[in-house]
């Protein structure tokens, strides 16, 4: 998965401070 897939996906499930999360991980 891309990050840019990653952190839209993390950006629809978890609208919080989740965004850097998936990008890290």
């Amino acid at each position: 998965m891309t990050n840019a897939k990653s952190a839209k996906i993390s950006r629809t499930r978890n609208s919080r401070n989740d965004f850097p999360a998936p990008l890290i991980t």
